[in-house]
């Protein structure tokens, strides 16, 4: 988990020095948000929600198919495999 962290916070390190009440986009999930102290738009609900994602990734890559490419963290990513598939 520190490694996740780690990359976390790296990937973060602009969003954290962005003003209050700034819109943001999570690093991870692309996910468009208007940065705040507490609440939905805060830096620690953002950062968990990447940490889910990044774990979800990292599951599927050691327990889904062989031959599927990395599961997608993002609106963009689902809507991009959707379109390779079809």
């Amino acid at each position: 988990m520190t490694l996740i962290m780690d990359k976390i916070d790296a990937l973060f390190r602009d969003v954290l020095a962005t003003p209050a009440g700034r819109l943001c986009v999570n690093p991870i999930t692309y996910g468009s948000f208007v940065k705040g102290e507490s609440g939905e738009d805060s830096i620690a609900n953002q950062k968990r929600d990447a940490v889910r994602a990044l774990l979800a990734q990292e599951w599927f890559a050691v327990y889904g198919p062989r031959n599927a490419p990395p599961l997608p963290v993002s609106a963009w990513g689902w809507e991009e495999m959707r379109r390779d598939l079809g």
